[in-house]
């Protein structure tokens, strides 16, 4: 036996020797396991406050990768779903018990990567309110071709607002106070681009 067991370098296919050694299960368990790590991955994609996240040199490039993150997403998200349900049947057919969780995790931090962007644009449009108001203003020119880049910030982030809102299924209390931040500000900016 020693010698047999010698020739066999794969415990698994050692263990699938066995009479009764539960081949299947632990097939199923190592699914699990990595569908869970793709899932934990995909959450870490979007979190602006985790130690991974790298802020980039200016707003506008921070909404685009925040925004290219969000479509990665969601495909590998997409697939991850069609999926679900069948490894689930498959873990009840087992009695393993089931963590139906993970994909809502990463929804609400679909909706956090919202908020992010929606705050990003009022915080730029706060200091173009400020900068103007200031005893020294920036010449008119300037301050035109700023209020552009913060009307894009808004822009973006209510575009992107609305993407992660219907993603998510929906926002909580203080995502849709930004949303309708954002808009209000966005409006009083083309108000006052017109007078």
């Amino acid at each position: 036996v020693e010698r047999r067991l010698g020739l066999l370098t794969d415990e698994r296919m050692v263990l699938k020797g066995f009479e009764g050694w539960p081949e299947g299960k632990l097939a199923l368990f190592s699914e699990v396991v990595a569908r869970e790590e793709e899932i934990s991955k995909l959450k870490g994609m979007l979190d602006v406050k985790g130690p991974e996240w790298k802020a980039k040199p200016n707003m506008a490039e921070e909404v685009r990768f925040v925004m290219s993150q969000f479509e990665r997403l969601t495909t590998q998200l997409e697939w991850l779903e069609k999926s679900k349900a069948d490894d689930e049947r498959k873990l009840r057919e087992l009695g393993i018990p089931v963590d139906g969780n993970g994909l809502k995790r990463v929804r609400v931090g679909v909706v956090e990567a919202a908020k992010y962007v929606m705050q990003i644009g009022l915080s730029a449009s706060q200091r173009l309110a400020a900068q103007a108001a200031s005893a020294d203003p920036p010449p008119a020119k300037t301050l035109q071709h700023l209020q552009g880049q913060v009307v894009w910030l808004l822009q973006a982030g209510m575009r992107f607002g609305f993407k992660c809102h219907q993603f998510a299924g929906g926002f909580d209390s203080e995502a849709a106070g930004l949303f309708h931040s954002v808009r209000s500000e966005l409006e009083r900016l083309g108000e006052a681009k017109q007078a």
